[in-house]
């Protein structure tokens, strides 16, 4: 596994020099869950944050998640279904998929930040068919643009209302990422997946 430590060390560097965008309006009491206790109830309309590098045992029970993959390598922002969601940065789209299966992203989003260190890539899954209505492959958007919607359960792998949005080092062969790992593989992952909390700005503490 390469080893990308020097290149998540300047994107640190150079995104704690920047002001942070939402990709989505959160209120000033949005909730941060612990799922690591397994599945929790979600009140319809909330808002919230499910944490990166999370452990959730009995969260991942569909036939895409083997070899006891139950730790989250992404971030979850909760919001209402047809909630708006921004770019987070200028970014290039490169890919849309409808990723089908159960507890899958559904209708999701690759694309590329432009940024001047290496290579950076984002997916956003778990999105509104409106993303057919999306840029298109190859259209370079800006920071704080509106480019997709929260889905419902649906169209977005039957999870609850949500985005997840994962960044890679590794520009994905498909509009896919791994978005759970097995726990103990965290440490060969870590630096390729980056925290999307140095991008998005610190939406909690641990």
């Amino acid at each position: 596994m390469q080893d990308f430590t020097e290149d998540l060390n300047e994107l640190k560097t150079y995104f704690s020099s920047c002001k942070s965008s939402s990709m989505i309006e959160l209120p000033s009491d949005y909730q941060v869950l612990d799922l690591s206790k397994g599945p929790v109830d979600i009140a319809e309309g909330s808002y919230g944050i499910g944490k990166y590098a999370e452990h959730r045992p009995m969260q991942y029970t569909s036939a895409i998640y083997t070899n006891q993959r139950d730790f989250h390598i992404g971030l979850d922002l909760i919001a209402p279904v047809g909630t708006i969601v921004f770019a987070p940065w200028e970014m290039k789209i490169l890919d849309k998929s409808y990723l089908s299966a159960e507890k899958d992203y559904g209708h999701c989003i690759l694309g590329q930040v432009i940024w001047p260190g290496r290579d950076l890539f984002i997916l956003v899954g778990h999105l509104s068919k409106d993303i057919l209505k999306a840029p298109e492959r190859g259209e370079i958007i800006e920071r704080s643009q509106e480019f997709a919607r929260v889905g419902n359960k649906m169209e977005n792998g039957g999870w609850f209302p949500h985005i997840h949005v994962q960044f890679s080092f590794i520009k994905p062969d498909i509009c896919d990422m791994p978005g759970v790992i097995r726990k103990e593989d965290y440490p060969f992952w870590k630096s390729q997946f980056p925290d999307p909390r140095i991008v998005l700005g610190n939406l909690y503490t641990e």
